[in-house]
């Protein structure tokens, strides 16, 4: 996988639950890790921020079978 694949692939899956924005700047703070001070700036790009409203249909538990 290229570097360009593994880009498009991670934010395909990212966008919808960290937003564009915060999923850009994921991206490129990853992609730059050798240049991190410190790991845990890192953190508020990971957290997912809650919306008020009823939940989506992505956000319900999978029932156990």
């Amino acid at each position: 996988m290229t570097r360009d694949q593994l880009v498009a692939k991670c934010r395909d899956l990212m966008t919808p639950v960290l937003g564009t924005s915060r999923a850009e700047r994921l991206i490129e703070r990853v992609l730059a890790l050798e240049t991190v001070k410190d790991v845990r700036d890192l953190r508020p790009f990971l957290q997912r921020i809650y919306r008020a409203g009823p939940p989506r249909l992505s956000s319900y538990p999978i029932a156990a079978r």
